[in-house]
């Protein structure tokens, strides 16, 4: 019996030296998921003066299909009004008509500009005739707050009127207002 168990802890020697030996010749591979993507999206021809051939991230491309052609597109007049303060770039005594001893008036635009810095103008008419013309620039902002001032004559009563044109000469907003003689 004796002899058996040397041919066994002999044979379980041989075993567990082979297993060693598996394990340790054994190389994992790397894992490779399927992006989606075709060999011809990837090059292997980089250089620093070379760029045309390394692909754009897909977030680049979907910006490129929100991009418009038109940049003043994207500007709208939410509110105008015409007014005598602005406190806190906020209207103060908004009206339609005035009386003649009003020294000046402000017209005060909210916008929402959706595009990048646009160029602005308020067109203020007296009778139809322009007063005034009034240029500016707006940044970016969904909550553009702006306005204008014009000194307003005695002399100048009757109807009134301001446009807000954009940087390709539309108008996209206007205001009556009226100067009474009390």
């Amino acid at each position: 019996m004796i002899n058996s168990n040397n041919t066994n802890l002999n044979s379980n020697a041989n075993t567990s030296k082979d297993a060693k030996l598996l394990i340790s010749n054994i190389k994992p591979k790397p894992l490779v998921f399927d992006s989606g993507r075709t060999s011809k999206d990837y090059s292997t021809n980089f250089s620093k003066n070379n760029t045309k051939n390394i692909p754009e991230p897909n977030i680049l491309e979907s910006e490129k299909k929100i991009k418009p052609k038109n940049p003043e597109k994207l500007l709208s007049v939410k509110d105008i009004q015409i007014c005598q303060f602005i406190k806190n770039r906020n209207p103060i005594g908004s009206n339609a008509y005035f009386s003649d001893n009003v020294d000046s008036l402000f017209c005060f635009t909210r916008m929402e500009n959706l595009g990048g810095k646009q160029e602005v103008v308020h067109l203020w008419y007296y009778e139809d005739k322009i007063v005034g013309k009034i240029k500016y620039n707006i940044k970016r902002s969904k909550n553009y707050r702006s306005w204008t001032k014009k000194t307003i004559l005695a002399s100048q009563i009757g109807p009134w009127r301001v446009d807000v044109q954009d940087t390709s000469g539309t108008v996209i907003a206007s205001k009556f207002f009226f100067i009474t003689d009390n």
